[in-house]
């Protein structure tokens, strides 16, 4: 997911990112925050999870 190119304040609260970061090591993923330069700028989210061998 990506943003509109305003960026995250660093103010901002960071407890939801806290929560998809639990979820995700729970899940045997990751979660990457990172803010790109400008232009575009903006901030990024990557959230990985394995996909569950079985599907049924």
């Amino acid at each position: 997911m990506s943003d509109d190119r305003v960026g995250m304040p660093p103010s901002a609260a960071r407890s939801g990112l806290r929560d998809l970061t639990e979820r995700a090591r729970c899940l045997g993923g990751d979660l990457s925050v990172r803010t790109r330069p400008r232009p575009p700028g903006g901030t990024v989210l990557e959230w990985r999870v394995p996909l569950p061998a079985d599907r049924e």
